[in-house]
């Protein structure tokens, strides 16, 4: 077994294999703090599964956390609570829940106690302190509920050191995610004109995704990059132009060919054709369709468009 194996070894979900599920999503939940305690809560507790091979449409209006759940999902956010699992591998996890668990059962735990011990001290000072066999009866009565003290602490103990177990495991669970793995992970970002640097080529684009995987060679680099834009549906000369000098639509086939690039196996597509004409909408649409077939692709497809998510959806 390789060391990255042994890596994910305590945190594999085989039966999320054995079912074909390549993405599952557990009560995410993103919150954005907005100072004076106040928070932004833009996902929260959402849950779904997305089998291989198949488009998984996540619809909602503008502003209801889709974007926001997609970007959690690769990672650009570190999420609040809740789980993110690709190909069984937990790939993104937040503690606050377990941390809040944590919390609670202390304040519920100490509040008992409390109660216990002014319970305690109300029969204490009733009983008679006078002589022996009262002291003796009063020495009993605090056995007793030491007892009863003893043993809320030891389950609140056992539930502390379990959370904590948890936190540590997602925490390192984080820090330990192969780059090799979220390579078969890739987003298309909604606007093709921000997503896109202008002081880089077409190629240098396209290519980053393999130079950070460190794939240096450039020859190879270079007809990779050549067959991925045919792919999408242009030509090798764009290679050496910049954003700037293309249309909507062939910024977003640029995006398209720099996810493709990567053979990934999973693509969120995150409002891929919004900030399009409507004229180029269905052929950057019917694109999407084409790669799937032919590259096997599972699709989360974002949109508020809900005719749209009917038609490119299983």
């Amino acid at each position: 077994m390789s060391n990255e194996e042994n890596t994910y070894q305590t945190k594999f979900k085989k039966e999320l294999v054995d079912n074909d599920i390549i993405l599952s999503v557990r009560h995410l939940k993103m919150f954005f703090s907005l100072g004076q305690g106040k928070r932004l809560k833009a996902v929260h507790d959402v849950s779904f599964d997305i089998k291989k091979g198949e488009c998984f449409g996540l619809v909602g209006e503008s502003g209801c956390g889709k974007t926001t759940t997609g970007r959690s999902i690769i990672r650009l956010h570190k999420v609040t609570s809740g789980s993110v699992y690709f190909k069984g591998y937990r790939i993104n996890a937040g503690s606050r829940w377990n941390e809040k668990e944590i919390k609670w059962k202390t304040i519920k735990a100490n509040n008992k106690i409390k109660d216990l011990k002014l319970e305690m001290n109300n029969i204490i000072s009733e009983m008679n302190n006078n002589d022996e066999e009262a002291k003796a009866e009063i020495e009993k009565v605090k056995a007793e509920y030491d007892k009863k003290i003893k043993a809320i602490k030891d389950e609140l103990a056992e539930i502390v050191a379990v959370q904590k177990e948890k936190i540590k495991q997602i925490k390192f669970d984080n820090a330990h995610v192969s780059r090799k793995l979220m390579s078969k992970m890739q987003m298309i970002f909604q606007d093709p004109i921000d997503s896109l640097d202008p002081r880089m080529t077409v190629e240098d684009i396209i290519q980053e995704g393999l130079k950070i995987q460190g794939f240096t060679n450039r020859e190879e680099n270079h007809k990779k990059a050549v067959e991925v834009l045919q792919e999408v549906g242009l030509i090798p000369d764009y290679l050496s132009r910049y954003p700037n000098e293309f249309s909507g639509g062939q910024r977003q086939r640029i995006g398209i060919a720099r996810a493709v690039i990567m053979s990934p196996e999973f693509l969120i597509c995150d409002e891929p054709i919004s900030a399009l004409d409507v004229s180029i909408q269905a052929q950057v649409v019917n694109l999407l369709i084409k790669l799937q077939k032919e590259l096997g692709l599972t699709y989360l497809f974002i949109a508020h468009d809900l005719s749209m998510v009917k038609h490119i959806s299983d």
